[in-house]
């Protein structure tokens, strides 16, 4: 081995399995133009503003864009335009929740960085725990919704809403406060 080469290995540390940055971008892009499709459709003025919204939110991930883009994929999906079948409602949750998980990952990454896939295991796993109790209730109250008319589904949405928040809010915050409790009266 030359000098030059035991330098450059030196310098560069061996980071494991990785891919750039842009690849979650790009992902984040496809998620909001694969919902859009779905919950818009392919043609119109509410389409082109999904397109435009993930074109911003694609340049400015920490903008206000891709809150702006979920807020109006579910208002579409919500309003009848993500068809009547189970599986336009599940590629409309999928989307969002992609969208926003990959563009929290995007914002503080550059995008000619190398992102270790290591790095990413922990948000992988907890995006396909929230998307899995996610999907199960979306069917759940898909089949309510179904039984008793279009505004019972949207009734339990936000109910069943309503419980989880408080649900993860205990999950999250009692366990954190009596933490910082416990270390501070040692």
């Amino acid at each position: 081995m030359s000098a030059e080469a035991s330098r450059a290995s030196r310098s560069f540390p061996h980071v494991g399995r990785a891919l750039p940055a842009w690849v979650l971008t790009a992902l984040g892009v496809v998620a909001g133009l694969g919902g859009a499709w779905v919950a818009v459709g392919p043609s119109g003025w509410w389409f082109a503003l999904a397109v435009a919204l993930v074109a911003a939110s694609a340049v400015f991930p920490r903008g206000p864009f891709t809150a702006g883009l979920v807020v109006q994929l579910a208002v579409a999906a919500v309003a009848g335009g993500a068809g009547a079948g189970w599986g336009p409602l599940a590629v409309v949750l999928l989307s969002t929740h992609l969208i926003v998980a990959v563009g929290m990952v995007a914002s503080v990454a550059p995008r000619r960085a190398l992102v270790q896939l290591r790095a990413l295991r922990p948000s992988a796993l907890r995006f396909v725990a929230v998307q899995a109790g996610t999907q199960l209730v979306a069917a759940v109250v898909r089949m309510v919704g179904v039984r008793g008319g279009a505004d019972d589904g949207i009734t339990w949405i936000a109910v069943l809403a309503a419980v989880a928040i408080v649900a993860v809010a205990v999950a999250v915050l009692v366990p954190a406060l009596g933490g910082s409790r416990r270390s501070s009266d040692g």
